[in-house]
């Protein structure tokens, strides 16, 4: 499947690591899907408070957060290979302990440490893609792996849904049910650890497991830039580059040095923490809005859940073509601009038709912007210091998210589900603006449609 997808996308030259490593992101998506539709009502059915299940989603994403800078450093000096495989065993050790002891205590450690896991993960994710991608196609291979990941997400979302419903045809309890399906999904996402260990490490000569790509094919180097950072011209209109610079790489102090002083670096950080406070006002909560505000089954959320996913995949199809017509950074900031009535359409609806065709519009607009701005981060950057800035990147994203978690389930208990909606809309407003502002100037008098802004 991923190959037929890689053709589609132009990647013929996909690594074996890349094959494998989408191929993990089958089972991870699938007990994803399962778990976003039912972890929350199961919290619920245990009979803890929506405040405590915004206790549990905010420790989470501060584990997550907190595990950003260690692993960022652990990428750069281990390599992305290795932070994945200990990220994936902490993720199931977590997810593990939440599910055999559903007490308060272990419910909150289980969070923690399985949110640490996945923020390693994702800190890895990126670094290893773009190592084992050639140059000018990163794009392509993020959008895969996205393509990948929500195509197994519905599917999961979708199971998740009916599994709930047979096992309670068969006599169990709502807290029971949600959590034999939790176990099933757990279990299905634990064999993607197979194929993380089949792939294979790439030795530099100082020993690391890290592995450049070899560039465009014409032994050409891009540019070089103070600070870390490569231009992001070449990426926006279009032009390979192979992501190297000819200096010499900086030590470990150093690396991190480059990235909390490059400019770029923190303007990415900080786009990328104005749209998880946003994020996390509404999106943790949206399976509680429609099941409990708006009168839906779980079968039924776990089937528009799908049917949104699949739509998502649509527009992350979509991502490159847009990308390459108009810019990747301009086109990120418009799909951003593009899903906010559709936001604003999902917290305002007065029925669930209503609210559900929202959901399934919305969800394809927003996932646009993820492949896109993935690819064009990892470009830019040269690869000695993306580790340390993407892990940068990930602490901003998920410490907003997760501040903004806790105060939406505040919101939502003492307001109601519209602010919480309204607000994200402004700071999704808020994000593209910035992205656009820091990232582009339109300049009607040059051939060349976008320029980055460094001023």
């Amino acid at each position: 499947m991923s190959r037929m997808l890689a053709e589609r996308l132009g990647m013929r030259d996909l690594s074996r690591n890349a094959r494998l490593y989408v191929l993990a992101e089958v089972p991870m998506a699938i007990g994803a899907g399962g778990f976003a539709t039912v972890y929350n009502l199961y919290i619920l059915a245990l009979g803890y408070a929506p405040a405590f299940l915004g206790a549990l989603l905010t420790v989470t994403l501060a584990g997550a957060g907190a595990a950003a800078l260690p692993a960022g450093a652990l990428v750069d000096r281990c390599g992305p290979r290795a932070v994945l495989l200990g990220a994936s065993v902490a993720t199931a050790a977590g997810v593990a302990v939440q599910l055999v002891a559903p007490l308060a205590v272990p419910l909150l450690t289980g969070s923690v440490v399985a949110g640490a896991g996945v923020g390693a993960f994702y800190v890895a994710a990126a670094p290893f893609l773009a190592e084992n991608s050639p140059a000018g196609r990163r794009t392509s291979l993020f959008t895969l792996d996205v393509v990948t990941v929500l195509a197994g997400r519905a599917a999961g979302s979708a199971a998740g849904g009916v599994a709930v419903v047979l096992l309670g045809a068969g006599g169990f309890l709502a807290a029971e049910r949600y959590r034999l399906t939790l176990v099933g999904a757990a279990a299905i996402t634990a064999t993607a650890i197979i194929p993380l260990l089949l792939t294979r490490g790439h030795p530099l000569p100082d020993g690391s497991s890290r592995h450049v790509p070899p560039g465009d094919g014409a032994g050409r180097r891009a540019p070089a830039r103070k600070g870390g950072s490569l231009p992001l011209e070449a990426m926006a209109l279009g032009e390979p580059h192979d992501g190297r610079e000819s200096g010499p790489a900086p030590g470990r102090l150093g690396q991190w040095r480059l990235a909390v002083g490059d400019r770029l670096v923190l303007r990415l950080a900080a786009v990328a923490a104005v749209m998880g406070l946003g994020t996390g006002l509404f999106l943790p909560y949206v399976n509680v809005f429609f099941i409990q505000g708006l009168g839906a089954t779980a079968a039924l959320f776990g089937w528009l859940s799908a049917g949104a996913l699949g739509l998502r995949l649509v527009g992350t199809l979509l991502a490159p073509w847009v990308a390459g017509r108009y810019g990747a950074v301009r086109a990120a900031a418009g799909a951003q601009l593009a899903s906010i009535p559709l936001l604003l359409l999902l917290g305002f609806a007065p029925d669930l038709v209503l609210a559900g065709t929202a959901m399934l519009l919305c969800w394809a607009v927003m996932n646009v912007v993820g492949p896109i701005q993935a690819g064009f981060t990892m470009d830019a950057l040269r690869p000695e210091v993306r580790g340390a800035a993407n892990s940068l990147v990930w602490l901003a994203t998920y410490g907003a998210t997760g501040l903004s978690t806790l105060a939406g389930g505040a919101l939502i208990s003492v307001v109601g589900y519209r602010l919480p909606y309204l607000l994200a809309s402004a700071l999704f407003a808020a994000s593209a603006l910035l992205l656009w502002r820091w990232f582009v100037v339109h300049d009607p008098t040059s051939a060349r449609p976008l320029a980055v802004a460094y001023s």
